[in-house]
């Protein structure tokens, strides 16, 4: 059992880093480096590295992170440049060179100039484990085992591959699930549609999304009777907000002397939609769009709020309702797919089928209306995510599933 005690050297390859929406990564990141592990970093340059969290400098992750170039998307450039890297790799370690032109060659579809940037420029049996965060950096892990590098690959699904499978077909994490010594996945459901496309479920582990719940205060004992909504996500498609500010016109026009406002938390592609529509609504004087933020802005719009709405139609397990509910806020959402194994329909929240506008505006005025409810059903919650979600528990788990395949 010598392992156990064995301190790991553990590359994670990632994408975005620090992301603003990804803080999970981090949190796992420095799991690790708090049990006395090495980490590395291997990601993207994020878009918004000036909103990052306070761990990542505490942790001095920047020191720990090495970023890939900015890619173009012009394939006559990547060619020229693909052309001059593997002749600089050939010139400084040949066998290299042929072995990555040979490998990718017998896999063209899988090419990428981000894959084959990191073939060429990693180092191998430098770690214990790659870790590699999204289906598509899995291949990249793939290939870096497959060049000859003895480390232990684990690959983590959180969501979005499911999108990308379901999309392009199973065959575009093959060398992935191949090749990866454990599959991760953040809920029971996100496991079970994967196995549509690799089922081995020997390979399936299960890790959730932990987040450090002793800094997370109760809210705030309310000083009038204002009513705060909040969302926390992405301006994107699968997570349906438009659905969420149709439920809160419903809900607001059911009390049109209370004073309701709804804060919504991020960015993206649908803003200037979602923004049309609270006006067509007229409701645009009761929401406020504020964009992406810092950690310690949400936390603080989180504890002064009294209910969080959530209406995506895709979600691995809904790291955003853990965290709200760290912070004693009842829940409002849809039950789409992992959200049932994040949130306890009735106990700490309630769960509406997807796209149900009307169920949502229902359990908002329910919530509105009996103020008691409310706030025991937040407690709740809160002692679910604290006794579930916690860093500690799930950093100690994760490194428990690391030291099973090295025992």
């Amino acid at each position: 059992m010598k392992s156990i005690n064995k301190k790991l050297k553990i590359a994670f390859i990632i994408n975005q880093f620090p992301s603003v929406s990804e803080t999970f990564i981090l949190n796992q990141a420095i799991g690790f480096i708090e049990r006395g592990h090495q980490v590395h970093i291997f990601a993207k340059h994020t878009k918004n590295c000036n909103i990052v969290h306070n761990n990542f400098n505490k942790f001095s992750m920047a020191q720990r992170t090495t970023y890939l170039p900015e890619f173009s998307n012009s394939k006559k450039i990547i060619r020229i440049k693909a052309l001059f890297k593997l002749t600089s790799t050939a010139l400084s370690n040949p066998l290299k060179a042929i072995k990555i032109a040979k490998l990718l060659l017998k896999n063209s579809r899988y090419f990428s100039y981000p894959l084959f940037y990191t073939l060429c420029n990693f180092k191998l049996n430098q770690y214990d484990f790659l870790y590699c965060h999204f289906g598509p950096n899995g291949n990249i892990g793939a290939f870096i085992k497959l060049l000859g590098d003895k480390a232990q690959l684990i690959s983590v699904f959180p969501g979005y591959d499911l999108r990308l499978a379901e999309e392009k077909g199973g065959w575009i994490f093959e060398p992935a699930f191949e090749n990866s010594d454990k599959l991760l996945v953040y809920s029971n459901a996100y496991r079970d549609k994967l196995l549509k496309y690799y089922n081995h479920p020997e390979k399936f582990g299960i890790i959730g999304c932990g987040l450090d719940t002793t800094r997370l205060p109760l809210p705030q004992p309310k000083t009038d009777d204002a009513i705060n909504i909040i969302s926390v996500g992405r301006l994107v498609t699968e997570k349906a907000l438009h659905h969420s500010i149709k439920a809160f016109a419903k809900a607001a026009k059911v009390f049109p002397e209370k004073s309701l406002h709804y804060t919504i938390i991020g960015d993206g592609p649908l803003k200037s939609q979602l923004q049309q529509l609270a006006n067509e609504l007229e409701i645009d004087k009761k929401i406020t769009f504020a964009g992406n933020q810092d950690h310690d802005y949400v936390v603080e719009k989180l504890v002064n709020s009294d209910i969080f709405l959530f209406s995506s139609e895709s979600e691995a397990l809904g790291t955003v309702l853990i965290e709200a509910q760290a912070t004693g806020l009842p829940i409002v959402s849809t039950n789409s797919e992992g959200i049932k194994e994040s949130v306890r329909d009735g106990i700490s929240g309630f769960l509406v089928n997807s796209g149900d506008v009307e169920a949502l505006a229902e359990k908002l005025v329910f919530f509105i209306k009996n103020p008691d409810i409310r706030i025991k059903m937040g407690q709740a919650g809160k002692q679910y995510a604290t006794e579930n979600f916690d860093n500690q528990i799930l950093a100690d788990k994760l490194q428990s599933i690391f030291y099973s395949l090295i025992e």
